[in-house]
This record gives structure tokens, C-alpha cells and sequence, in this order.
């Protein structure tokens, strides 16, 4: 059961204040529910004759948060108590000075940001409310080198000891060898390939790489069903990768020989395949399909299995959950595995934070509202469990809709071999893997 979205409030604003969100508290006094019509193509979309009535408050205008442009002067005097070695600073790519309105609205990715950003604070008064109470610095890095260098100086100089955000390349190598050279734990939410680091103990990737989500397709695979019965799937733009997981496939078997493997650019060349042997094949085939964006080519694809008549017995693993609407009638017709660090409509507390996120703001969450907040709440359970280098490896981290098990990343690129012992830095290797029923996802396994 989920939320009928109701519209955003408009934004206000003028040449003046680049950032004045307020997210204002709205008329109605009730969000509707509604039971899952099964002839939907929209995953969440709702049949419009089964209504219930959720009742949520009306929310407090004392409580309504306002996002100004001095992001720092704007944070509440509870998160900023006595600094410790507890004390952490989150640095967001905000970019408020950028911000301009039109028609005054605000852009999505600025909306979206600036969700990000209230998720973050719907989670410090949770925190709060529970005595668990961090010493928190949030600043804009205003995608600015300079700025950055000016904002980690001032972590170093009032003790801040951890630290978390940072978008960029660029932005993550300054972040992670000042965290480094000053003995800070830094961990990257967004970043999800950071072997241009090199060795850095004092680094942590929390968006599982690729390596991660391609070992967990072939473990599962691999369980149930022969290698024989297993394909890879992809354009020529995905030759690396799935160069890369017929590599994994050897290290983690020990065998010579890789995956049978059929790279293609678009329908006529799926349409001169030779399926004859498949097709006459009674048993399941699988696929693994490293595709991430191109959802053309994947719905081809599909559309090439049920023309072939193999959606019966094609099991489709899919890196990323393709929530995509063109992809949904298919998602929905065959047996898909599909890769996801979170995934908020399968997180069992997101009608709970859906509820409190519009109790504080007067509007419904956007999904990034959600990884904010489930990062900081995961930020807080790491800096519970580790207040040393070396406690990194093998810590055990949760948050609502996210997991983390951190590992060496060398364990997951070379796994099976002696330089998955050679340090590297720490990544977290939980990812989910999801089905598809009834136009909603749903855990396969963890």
C-alpha cells in the first residue's frame, strides 16, 4: 500500500535569496492510500476505486523547515552540541549560489538535492529525539575546490572526525587523502568506483561497485543452475564489462573457460541470432545483462525472448533495478533478478518516514529525501561501531533500506586469488537482489 503523491508545494523565491525552500504546510489534512490495480503498466500507480483514508497531521509551522542559502548558519543549535571525537561533517554538492528559478520553480536536481538534504535532517531530529545525538556540520561544497579545501581546514581545526559526502572524482581524491593524512574515516555515499585511490585505510565506498553487484548475480546464478545455462548479454558499450564478469566468473570457479557471450547494437542484429539450439532447448536459459541505461536495447531484448518464445524459461539477472516505465510490463511478464544497494519501495519502515518526512515539511519526499536520511542514520551506526582504522574491515552496518558489510575492495575485484589480500581501501559489498511481481519489487535475497 503506498501514498497517492499529492503535488509540491510552489517554491518561492527571487534574484535576492538563490535558496529559500519552503516547504509549507499544505490544505488537506489527509494523503490517500490505494489497492495496486494488477492491469497497471506503473509500479506504486493506483486503482482509483479502492480508497483508504491514512490520517496524518496537519504539520506544526514552528516545526516547517526552511532551507537558506548559509546552509551552515542554518543548521539547529541541537546538532551542533560540544565537538568530539563523535563530531562529523557532511559535505553536499548544494551549489546554492548556481540556483535559479524559473517560473518560480526550483530545478529538479536542485529539488532533488535539496530533498537529499531534508532527509538528512528529518534523521538528526530522529536521532535526537532518541538521545543519540551527533555533532554534525553540514556545508555546501559549492562544487568548488577552493571551498572544499576551506571547509575540510575547518573540520581539522574543531575536531571533526569523520566525514561524509563529496560528488566528483576530483572532489572524493581531495576529500579522501586530506581524511588520510589527518586521521579522519571518510565515507563516500555516492562514489561507486574508487580504485583511482589507490591504498586508503581511512576511505569507505558505501555504494557497492560493480564487481559487487556482478558477484552477487553470479553466486545466486550459479547455485541454481549450470554455466552452460548461463549467457551475457550487452551492446558493444558493455564489451568491458562483460570482459569483467567473465574474469569474476573465472576467479570465483577456477575455470578456463568463460561465459558463453553475445554482444549486439540493436534489433535487426538480435533478429540474426541463431536460436535454434535455445529454442529446442527445454531447460531454463539464463541471462545476465549488464545494461544500465540504454532501456531501448533491454526492451528489445525482451521483446527478442517473447518473439522467440523463451519467456517462459528465460531467467533475466539485470545490473541496477531498471526502474524504468518502459521496462515495467516486461519486468512484470518474466523471471527478472535484478541488482540494487536500496531501493526505497522495498524498505518495510518507508511509509513511517513517508508520514514523518510530511509531518516536518509539509510535502511528500522525493526518493533522494530517502537516501539522505537512511545515510545519515547509517553514518551514525558506523561511528557507534568503529572508532579505529582497523575495525573497518568486516563491520556490519544498517539503516531503513540499506545495508553495508564492509570488505577490502581487493576482496571483491580479485576474489578466489592472493591479491584479494593486497590492501587496498574498505567497500561495501551487500546488494540486493530483487524480483518483480504485480508491478512491485520485492527481496529476493540480501
Amino acid at each position: 500500500m503506498t501514498l497517492v503523491r499529492s503535488p509540491l508545494p510552489r517554491l518561492s523565491g527571487n534574484s535576492y535569496w538563490l535558496l529559500v525552500f519552503l516547504l509549507a504546510f499544505v490544505q488537506c489534512k489527509t494523503l490517500q492510500t490505494a489497492t495496486k490495480d494488477p492491469t497497471s503498466t506503473e509500479p506504486n500507480s493506483d486503482n482509483k476505486t479502492k480508497i483508504d483514508t491514512l490520517i496524518i497531521s496537519e504539520p506544526d509551522e514552528s516545526n516547517v523547515i526552511i532551507v537558506d542559502p548559509k546552509i551552515e548558519e542554518e543548521i539547529e543549535k541541537d546538532d551542533l552540541i560540544n565537538y568530539s571525537s563523535n563530531s562529523l561533517g557532511i559535505i553536499l554538492p548544494l551549489n546554492t549560489e548556481s540556483i535559479s528559478f524559473y517560473g518560480n520553480q526550483i530545478s529538479s536536481r536542485h529539488e532533488a538535492l535539496v530533498h537529499y538534504y531534508l532527509g538528512i535532517k528529518l534523521a538528526l531530529r530522529e536521532l535526537n529525539a532518541e538521545n543519540e545525538r551527533l555533532n554534525v556540520l553540514i556545508d555546501d561544497s559549492k562544487n568548488n575546490e577552493g571551498e572544499l579545501v576551506r571547509i575540510l581546514s575547518k573540520y581539522k581545526d574543531q575536531g571533526v572526525k569523520y566525514i561524509f559526502g563529496g560528488r566528483g572524482k576530483a572532489h572524493v581524491s581531495k576529500i579522501a587523502a586530506y581524511a588520510e593524512e589527518h586521521d579522519m574515516i571518510y565515507v563516500s555515499g555516492w562514489q561507486a568506483n574508487s580504485k583511482f585511490l589507490g591504498e586508503n585505510r581511512n576511505y569507505v565506498q558505501l555504494n557497492p561497485g560493480f564487481q559487487a553487484h556482478v558477484l552477487t548475480i553470479l553466486n545466486h546464478a550459479l547455485a541454481e543452475f549450470r554455466p552452460d545455462q548461463i549467457k551475457i548479454f550487452g551492446s558493444r558499450k558493455e564489451s568491458n564489462r562483460i570482459n569483467e564478469i567473465n574474469r569474476l566468473y573465472q576467479e570465483l570457479t577456477g575455470l578456463d573457460e568463460t561465459l558463453e557471450s553475445f554482444i549486439v547494437e540493436s534489433m535487426e542484429e538480435l533478429e540474426e541470432l541463431e536460436m535454434t539450439e535455445w529454442m529446442e532447448n527445454p531447460e531454463e536459459q539464463v541471462f545476465i545483462v549488464p545494461v544500465t541505461r540504454d532501456y531501448n536495447l533491454i526492451h528489445d531484448f525482451f521483446r527478442f525472448l517473447s518473439f522467440n518464445e523463451l519467456h517462459e524459461r528465460s531467467i533475466v539477472y539485470g545490473v541496477t533495478d531498471w526502474n524504468n516505465e518502459k521496462l515495467f510490463d516486461h519486468l512484470n511478464n518474466f523471471d527478472v533478478r535484478l541488482t540494487a544497494f536500496w531501493n526505497p519501495s522495498v524498505a518495510s519502515d518507508y511509509n513511517t518516514f513517508e508520514e514523518s518526512f510530511y509531518s516536518m515539511t509539509g510535502t511528500r519526499p522525493k526518493e533522494k529525501a530517502f537516501e539522505g536520511y537512511g545515510h545519515v542514520l547509517m553514518m551514525a551506526d558506523l561511528m557507534k561501531k568503529s572508532t579505529a582504522e582497523e575495525r573497518l574491515a568486516g563491520l556490519d552496518l544498517e539503516s531503513p533500506g540499506m545495508k553495508a558489510f564492509l570488505v577490502d575492495h581487493n576482496v571483491l575485484e580479485f576474489p578466489g586469488t592472493d591479491r584479494s589480500i593486497e590492501p587496498s581501501y574498505f567497500e561495501n559489498k551487500s546488494v540486493h537482489l530483487l524480483g518483480f511481481k504485480d508491478f512491485r519489487y520485492f527481496i529476493l535475497s540480501n
